[in-house]
């Protein structure tokens, strides 16, 4: 190991130790999420993060990850090693090529660690969920690779979770994380648009049939302001397009009423709060001082800050 590398990244002599279950059940979290931060790591395993940091530094001595140090003063990250890819593929009789090794500097974004933070809340909910369960996250990379080489001009998801009921009937999402770095016009037109072309189109998402689009904002000025792109340019039926403030998502109330969707109430637009795993929980409110019908916060209608009607009575 190259003596120019900080301590916390050096292996150590691993003594004949192995990984459990529960930190294979980590390392394969880890594999799709790459990289993802000791505390997210922590989160996912619901480990406190003393505990995973000793449980990352053991995966580090037996070869399964390697570690990157940003700053002294951050967290490390984690992504997969070959030997780690080994003993995936021969845990789970996959093959080795279904687990990426990552190449290159590895930089831990915000866009992508918002993006696993998510991931991580959204696991842990369906767990405890009696009615939901979480079938598989497939990550931008694995969508990249399912597109080919057209991916300039494909529409790609940050990632697509699909959940099933009790029933076992499956619903998709594409994720799509916004950090307020580009023009809300511009997303109407570029990501909203082709997904309700494609919605329309009936094509599938990942192969499943019902499927929605989740997409995370840092405000929620920024979410009213992406919420009225959508209605805008999408030509989209209500229920496609669900906001949230990513920061206000917790692993127990994602599946409720943290999100907002554009809807028609009579003859006004406003943006729903409504659940986009559970259907409806709360529609358009009239009541004074309550964000709904009529509120600045919540309407829709482009001629500004009052209720009035919206043209040509909705889509």
């Amino acid at each position: 190991m190259s003596p120019s590398l900080p301590k916390r990244a050096q292996r150590q002599d691993p003594g004949g130790r192995r990984p459990t279950p529960r930190e294979i059940l980590g390392l394969r979290f880890l594999a799709g999420a790459q990289p993802i931060g000791t505390s997210q790591y922590a989160r996912y395993l619901s480990m406190s993060t003393p505990v995973a940091w000793r449980s990352l530094r053991k995966l580090r001595d037996l070869g399964l990850v390697t570690v990157h140090v940003e700053r002294m003063e951050g967290e490390n990250h984690y992504v997969l090693a070959a030997a780690g890819r080994g003993v995936l593929a021969r845990v789970l009789g996959a093959s080795p090529e279904e687990f990426r090794l990552l190449k290159g500097p590895v930089v831990a974004s915000a866009h992508h660690a918002m993006l696993v933070d998510f991931a991580v809340t959204l696991s842990l909910a369906t767990a405890r969920a009696k009615n939901l369960r979480l079938v598989r996250v497939a990550w931008e990379p694995e969508l990249r690779r399912r597109v080919g080489h057209h991916t300039e001009h494909a529409l790609v998801p940050d990632a697509v979770v699909v959940l099933a009921d009790a029933e076992g009937g499956e619903m998709a999402f594409a994720v799509e994380i916004d950090l307020a770095s580009e023009n809300a016009g511009a997303v109407g037109r570029d990501k909203f648009a082709p997904y309700g072309a494609l919605h329309a189109a009936g094509q599938p998402l990942l192969g499943v049939v019902a499927w929605r689009v989740l997409v995370l904002a840092p405000s929620r000025h920024r979410v009213n302001v992406l919420a009225r792109a959508a209605w805008d340019q999408a030509e989209a039926p209500e229920q496609l397009f669900y906001f949230a403030v990513a920061g206000a998502l917790t692993d127990r109330g994602v599946l409720g009423d943290g999100w907002v969707t554009p809807r028609v109430v009579g003859e006004d637009a406003c943006l729903a709060t409504e659940s986009p795993f559970a259907g409806v929980r709360t529609g358009c409110s009239d009541r004074p001082n309550s964000p709904g019908l009529g509120s600045d916060e919540n309407h829709l209608n482009s001629h500004g800050g009052t209720a009035g009607p919206f043209s040509e009575g909705g889509r």
